[in-house]
C-alpha cells in the first residue's frame, strides 16, 4: 500500500493505531482509529482500511462473534462520504512468508 501511495501523486499518511505503538510502548491506549491511511488525492479526501483474508476467494466478516470491520470504521466511512470524499476497505489474500 505504502508503495502504491508513494508512486501516486497525492498527499498522504498512516494514521497509527494501538497495535503501532504497543511495540514500543508496553501498555499503549489509543482512540478508535477510522482507517490505516488517509489520503487526498486530486483534492478529494480518501479514507483507506486495509484488511487481510486467509481465503483465496472471501473474507469473512465475523470471527466468532467479532465484526471484522469494527462498526467505528464503518461510521467513519459513511462519514467521510457524506462530506464528499471516498472511502475504501481494501482486502488482500494473506500470503505465508517465508521466515527464513
Amino acid at each position: 500500500m505504502r508503495r502504491s501511495l508513494k508512486e501516486a501523486n497525492c498527499f498522504w499518511f498512516r494514521i497509527q493505531d494501538t497495535n503501532d505503538v504497543s511495540r514500543f510502548v508496553k501498555k499503549a491506549i489509543s482512540e478508535k482509529q477510522p482507517g490505516d491511511f488517509m489520503v487526498v488525492m486530486k483534492g478529494t479526501p480518501v479514507l483507506i482500511e486495509c484488511k487481510t483474508s486467509r481465503g483465496a476467494t472471501s473474507y469473512r466478516l465475523y470471527y466468532g462473534k467479532t465484526r471484522t470491520i469494527p462498526p467505528h470504521q464503518v461510521e467513519a466511512a459513511k462519514r467521510i462520504e457524506k462530506h464528499g470524499g471516498k472511502a475504501f476497505f481494501l482486502i488482500r489474500k494473506d500470503a505465508t512468508r517465508n521466515k527464513e
